[in-house]
């Protein structure tokens, strides 16, 4: 599978190719998405119990939104 990198200044100025993400053909839709992550460090609060799990999570949290080019069947794919 490629690996592609895209910098945050790409996605500011909504400069994607019209590539599908999920088939990789070519597409005139875009969706809008919001990704998040957490560092895998923070299972460790695992230990203190699920409350402090979701406390720490939700403050090291990393959300971006943006809009995704996704071919016109595949546009619920995150659903």
């Amino acid at each position: 599978m490629a690996t592609v990198r895209i910098t945050r200044h790409e996605l500011d100025a909504e400069a994607l190719p019209a590539i599908c993400v999920v088939t990789g053909k070519p597409t005139t839709r875009t969706v809008r998405h919001t990704f998040r992550w957490a560092l895998p460090s923070t299972s460790w609060a695992l230990l203190g119990g699920f409350a402090m799990y979701g406390v720490v999570r939700a403050q090291l949290r990393k959300d971006f939104t943006f809009r995704v080019p996704i071919a016109s069947r595949r546009r619920g794919h995150w659903l």
